[in-house]
């Protein structure tokens, strides 16, 4: 599932085409847009079902599990509905701007005792991995220093309104904490310069400093 160019371009370029191409104990059985040009993009991949509702995606007698990668404002409420439908799910980050609509939806999920897993793909990647091992052989508490540059110029305009803090560096804190394994004690944010652009300084219970 998609929304706007920017899930559009996710919906094409990565998961689609991940599941259809690179697992083949997978079958994507349908697609769900409000956009007409999503349609097409079901089409070259022989998806046989399209619709624009998350209810009739919902409502596929085949479907065991979704991925969403629609906009931000529309994460919890489809994780929601897909768990009380059953589904296993995947939902892009992140889960909501609103910690405590994170709490509330993390509370279905486990009551309706069902998987989710949010696109945080740094871990997976195998200079990260890497990095993880080394982190595993060091012996006494670490200082991580982590610069993320994101250029907007060739952005959509709708990006220019996101919250970019948590949506694009909350790759970075998951990475801070899968690197501490264990929980931030203290969050010290400062911004300067040019608009969202951050300090941020996170400490752990392990000593560690990122």
């Amino acid at each position: 599932m998609s929304g706007k160019d920017y899930g559009k371009n996710i919906l094409q370029k990565i998961h689609l085409k991940n599941l259809c191409r690179n697992f083949s104990d997978v079958q994507v059985v349908a697609v769900m847009d409000l956009l007409d040009e999503s349609k097409t993009i079901a089409d070259q991949f022989n998806i046989p079902v399209f619709v624009e509702d998350f209810d009739q995606l919902l409502a596929v007698p085949e479907l065991d599990a979704v991925v969403i990668c629609s906009p931000t404002d529309t994460h919890a409420d489809y994780v929601v509905k897909a768990a009380n439908a059953g589904k296993q799910i995947f939902c892009e980050k992140p889960l909501d701007l609103s910690l405590d609509r994170v709490k509330q939806v993390l509370e279905t999920v486990k009551g309706a005792g069902v998987k989710l897993m949010l696109g945080f793909n740094r871990r997976f990647a195998p200079s990260y991995r890497d990095l993880y091992d080394i982190f595993n052989d060091d012996k006494g508490p670490v200082m991580i220093t982590y610069r993320m540059c994101d250029d907007v110029r060739d952005r959509a305009a709708w990006y220019s309104t996101q919250h970019r803090l948590i949506e694009e560096a909350c790759h970075v804190f998951d990475t801070f904490n899968w690197l501490a394994k264990s929980e931030p004690v203290s969050v010290v944010a400062t911004e300067y310069g040019r608009d969202a652009d951050n300090c941020v300084i996170v400490e752990y219970e392990k000593g560690v400093t990122a």
